[in-house]
């Protein structure tokens, strides 16, 4: 209880919207966020790790040198997280196709400039096939997805898939960690020839289709190391 109005107490005073406040202790101490609007349900990252799981993953396969596809990058928070411990060495590549995420990601990696050459942003995004696609406004700035239909809450995005990004860009992913509301499963398919090739290590959310996304896993030669009630670990059987 004190813990929690603690927190509140500093959010409403030192982390006002519109500002750029640096983390001063917990893991990611020393990074910069700008308190953009997709930041205002993020707070807790200046008191502790957001979604921890996925930082013990990180902390458990990124290394220096790796570079590191993160699709769904949201305004970076895992991205900023994956490139500080890359230690100077290796790349982000930041998917993200929501424009107001996007440009939250943009103003945080401009705020560490010690990680910047370090992060590439992409704004499109990921899909089954190259082209554009739909995106629909969820109920929150984490929840926006790629949508069948068109409705008054949807935009036309750019999208590329995994394979066709990969076909220019030639640095192999050593972990690819994908988090698009569901539609993780087409992100695979669109990416099989990359995965294939580089044997990346997988971190998925599962939004609850654990089922379609093992039986992929399964086909594609991976072994789960870690499943949770929100994400999968898994790793080419190639590697492990």
């Amino acid at each position: 209880m004190l813990r929690r109005t603690l927190d509140s107490l500093i959010s409403r005073v030192w982390l006002r919207g519109g500002m750029a406040r640096r983390v001063l202790f917990g893991p990611y101490q020393g990074l910069t966020f700008g308190l953009s609007a997709p930041m205002a349900t993020r707070h807790s990252v200046y008191f502790r790790a957001y979604e921890p799981n996925v930082q013990t993953m990180l902390d458990a396969w990124v290394r220096p040198g790796m570079t590191v596809y993160v699709v769904g990058a949201h305004v970076g928070l895992h991205v900023l997280y994956c490139a500080k411990r890359l230690g100077g060495q290796g790349k982000v590549v930041a998917f993200e196709g929501w424009q107001e995420n996007f440009e939250g990601l943009l103003w945080n990696v401009r705020l560490n400039p010690q990680l910047a050459a370090r992060i590439e942003p992409v704004n499109v995004c990921i899909a089954r096939e190259p082209g554009t696609v739909l995106m629909e406004q969820g109920g929150s700035d984490g929840k926006h997805h790629i949508a069948d239909m068109a409705s008054g809450r949807t935009v036309e995005v750019a999208a590329v898939s995994l394979d066709a990004y990969f076909a220019e860009h030639t640095d192999p992913p050593g972990l690819l960690l994908i988090d698009i509301e569901g539609f993780e499963l087409p992100a695979l398919q669109g990416g099989e020839a990359l995965i294939a090739a580089c044997q990346p290590t997988l971190i998925l959310e599962h939004h609850n289709r654990q089922a379609e996304l093992l039986d992929w896993l399964r086909a594609h030669d991976y072994t789960v190391h870690v499943q949770d009630k929100r994400h999968i670990l898994a790793v080419s059987r190639a590697r492990a």
